[in-house]
């Protein structure tokens, strides 16, 4: 353990709350966040009325330009 989470005591600090709750928060953003790629579609079709030829179109676009960002495909499913 590294000597800064030590105390001059010699016994171990306590998180401090503010990080517990950024990654209390960090682990709800990913949560939620992770998800949302695969009800984006549905929404899309379902809520907007947009047709699925659309939808492919936007992914389409999305991946094209993620690959000329990046410079590699993007993996699918991620």
């Amino acid at each position: 353990m590294p000597p800064s989470m030590i105390n001059p005591a010699g016994t171990h600090r306590s998180l401090s709350p503010n990080i517990a709750v950024l990654g209390y928060v960090s682990m709800l953003h990913r949560a939620i966040f992770s998800n949302d790629n695969g009800l984006l579609p549905v929404f899309l079709v379902r809520v907007l009325g947009l047709s699925i030829v659309t939808v492919g179109l936007i992914e389409g676009m999305a991946e094209a330009t993620n690959s000329l960002i990046t410079g590699y495909p993007a993996k699918s499913g991620t």
